[in-house]
């Protein structure tokens, strides 16, 4: 099932990039996301990440 931007503030972007780690992940294929979003909007659009998906940010500090 397809994540959508349910607030305004998450970008099309953030959804597609979920989008695309979700399916490849579906496939079997090991995925790593990774964010530079200070708001960390992938994590509010994703939740928990399902298995076969890493979730990681990048502290641009």
């Amino acid at each position: 099932m397809p994540y959508v931007a349910y607030k305004r503030n998450i970008k099309c972007y953030v959804v597609l990039a979920v989008n695309i780690a979700t399916a490849l992940s579906a496939r079997g294929k090991k995925v790593h996301l990774t964010t530079t979003d200070p708001a960390a909007h992938v994590a509010l659009t994703m939740g928990k990440a399902p298995e076969g998906i890493q979730l990681s940010r990048v502290d641009p500090d």
